[in-house]
C-alpha cells in the first residue's frame, strides 16, 4: 500500500510542476 501512495504523490508533484510551468507561459 505504501508504495502505491508514494507513486501517486510523485505523479501529483509532476502534475503540479506542469501546471506551474503552464501558468508562467501565459
Amino acid at each position: 500500500m505504501k508504495t502505491k501512495i508514494l507513486k501517486y504523490q510523485n505523479q501529483w508533484i509532476l502534475i503540479k510542476q506542469i501546471i506551474i510551468l503552464m501558468e508562467k507561459e501565459k
